[in-house]
């Protein structure tokens, strides 16, 4: 009974939590509703009848097709803004740190999970402009070091950066940050399969007239650098 008067009451204020159910309170009033136990059973038993009941009935107005759970229940706009203004500014969990053991329940658990297009529009749009920390940069750093990726990886990789256009900003960065420093392959062998792998995925490529120039003069001042590398007292 105490459970039914703590719905009537959020009925009369209009505010209750199911908002399908709300309305038809307010078009058909509280005498249209009637409040009767289906069964007594013992506490423990309780959610085995409940979902019993749930798939038996289908039940209208139940929001939560899970009990106990609201697992499959959708919420509204208006719902789902009352929740981010409620949390807003909430500092309960702030300077908080999970354990390695939930770290690694979290990681399990959304390991190989689907993202909707949707989902993942809304995590880059969120994330432009974001910086990650010093601290952020040498924690994935390290986390990396020694990754192979797989094949998998490295085709999707590629082919969402096919035909790629490289903002003059980024390549002014990119250039800003590799003038004056050695070529990294600079000395280095590259193995049987690694050549293989490179001359198999240059087969048949044509370059447009620009690509050509750009690599004509990036060759002309890579090997500028190589000499310089070799011999510093000798200017060029």
């Amino acid at each position: 009974m105490q459970r039914w008067k703590q719905h009537q009451r959020a009925f009369r204020r209009g505010d209750h939590q199911n908002s399908h159910l709300q309305r038809a309170w307010n078009k058909y009033g509280e005498i249209a509703f009637e409040f009767r136990p289906l069964l007594i059973c013992a506490p423990e038993h309780a959610l085995d009848f409940e979902q019993r009941c749930l798939n038996g009935f289908k039940p209208e107005y139940n929001l939560c097709p899970t009990a106990g759970s609201c697992l499959g229940r959708t919420l509204t706009l208006a719902h789902k803004n009352k929740i981010g203004i409620a949390n807003r500014g909430n500092k309960s969990r702030f300077g908080q740190k999970h354990s390695l053991e939930s770290r690694s329940k979290m990681s399990a658990a959304l390991r190989g999970k689907p993202l909707s297009p949707e989902h993942r529009a809304k995590l880059s749009l969120s994330r432009i402009g974001k910086k990650p920390s010093a601290a952020t940069r040498a924690k994935m750093s390290a986390a990396r070091t020694g990754m192979k990726r797989t094949l998998e990886s490295i085709a999707k990789t590629a082919a969402a950066n096919r035909g790629r256009i490289v903002s003059p900003e980024i390549r002014a960065k990119l250039s800003a940050a590799h003038r004056g420093h050695p070529s990294p392959r600079l000395g280095q062998t590259l193995s049987p399969e690694t050549r293989a792998k490179i001359s198999a995925a240059l087969i048949g490529r044509v370059h447009s007239p620009e690509a050509r120039a750009n690599m004509s003069v990036g060759t002309r001042v890579a090997w500028l650098r190589r000499k310089q590398v070799q011999n510093p007292g000798v200017m060029l």
